[in-house]
């Protein structure tokens, strides 16, 4: 329980430093979360990477987002965008499929933050995961993707959709976001770079 405490617990992990470490791991779970543990400790992106397979040999796909959020944030630290963004990537991957709204919220803000295009991220992920077909996009969402990548502007799509211009200039500011792109050119060659459309579909210019 302290180990697991430690590990989503980030406060705590310096109190329990002593205690935790002379206590034994008997199962494949305690040691994952050791492990967890020592790289919130440490910032160690190396240590992450650790406890992400740990979690993936143990089929923990949740804890396996988590540990993925975490090594993205110690590799942005030390300067390393790519590993940032393949573990943010495949971090949103995971979230995205079992419908974990917090953590593709968490992997969406980080990303935006960090200013990386989780799209353009695709080809570097190594983890074996696989995009999601819709890059993390509702419905309602892909269908304005679509209209913003034939270049029609919020009224334009309001107009093609039935909805205020208001509204859609919600959901491309949603689409922005999760995609991590700084403006609709790019969310629209986020989206034909991944085959969401037909390619008679016209990115903008």
């Amino acid at each position: 329980m302290l180990l697991v405490l430690g590990a989503r617990i980030p406060e705590l992990t310096v109190d329990l430093t002593e205690f935790a470490a002379v206590l034994p791991s008997p199962t494949p779970v305690g040691a994952a979360y050791r492990t967890v543990y020592a790289a919130v400790r440490s910032g160690d992106s190396t240590i992450w990477t650790d406890a992400v397979r740990q979690w993936r040999a143990l089929g923990e796909r949740e804890e396996e987002a988590r540990s993925l959020l975490g090594a993205a944030e110690a590799a942005l630290v030390h300067g390393d965008r790519t590993e940032a963004g393949t573990a943010l990537l495949d971090a949103l991957t995971i979230a995205t499929d079992l419908d974990a709204a917090a953590l593709v919220d968490v992997a969406q803000k980080m990303a935006s933050r960090a200013r990386l295009s989780l799209g353009t991220q695709a080809k570097g992920a190594s983890s074996g995961h696989q995009v999601s077909s819709t890059l993390g996009l509702t419905p309602r969402e892909l269908e304005v993707l679509r209209l913003v990548a034939q270049g029609l502007s919020n009224r334009g799509i309001a107009e093609e959709l039935f909805i205020s211009a208001n509204t859609a200039g919600v959901h491309v500011s949603r689409i922005l976001t999760k995609l991590g792109a700084a403006s609709r050119t790019e969310a629209a060659a986020a989206a034909h770079r991944h085959g969401l459309f037909p390619a008679s579909v016209r990115g903008i210019v």
